[in-house]
């Protein structure tokens, strides 16, 4: 439903089926609830996946509290916490920036 662009559908799918959705599952659910306009819902399930060590839900809490909550210190501290690479550098130094640390 998500590829044929009814993302309404998807998303009430997936919503209904919650507790049987694995990893991937959980975080197409939270792409969708972002979509929709839903944030809390998007942050519940990415903050549930993150205290399990989860990577993308730690990258897309760091985009969201970097864009959306503007809370940079939250995404300065995720952002930290994630793999050394190409991206977390580019974020954490445009964090940096915008905190007022460099």
């Amino acid at each position: 439903h998500r590829e044929q662009g009814r993302l309404d559908l998807a998303l009430g799918l997936l919503a209904g089926h919650r507790s049987s959705l694995d990893h991937a599952g959980l975080l197409d659910l939270a792409a969708l609830h972002r979509c929709a306009g839903q944030w809390a819902q998007s942050v519940a399930i990415w903050e549930s996946l993150e205290a399990t060590g989860d990577l993308q839900a730690r990258a897309a809490l760091a985009r969201y509290h970097e864009h959306r909550s503007r809370d940079l210190e939250r995404a300065l501290t995720l952002t930290e916490a994630l793999p050394c690479g190409e991206d977390r550098d580019r974020r954490r130094a445009r964090l940096l920036v915008k905190h007022g640390k460099s």
